[in-house]
């Protein structure tokens, strides 16, 4: 079985998180980490949206009111399991 690691940072800021999500595949792919499960959690609140999703294709009324919330990040990649 293959080793994976289990990062809980806590919460950050959406930036933060960002340059977490971009390092960790670099390192992994590079040998210098193995596989990671990573939760995420944003302080202050914000939004994340996929790198496929249409901001404007939420339902604000029936799921997540973007314009209430006062950041917004796109993902920099699809990801991957």
């Amino acid at each position: 079985m293959k080793e994976m690691q289990l990062l809980d940072t806590g919460h950050l800021s959406l930036a933060a998180n960002m340059a977490l999500d971009a390092i960790i595949p670099q390192k992994v792919a590079a040998g210098s980490s193995p596989a990671t499960l990573r939760f995420l959690q944003f302080r202050p609140a914000g939004a994340l949206v996929g790198y496929h999703q249409d901001r404007g294709s939420f339902d604000n009324k029936t799921y997540l009111n973007l314009d209430l919330i006062a950041k917004t990040v796109r993902r920099l990649h699809a990801g991957s399991s």
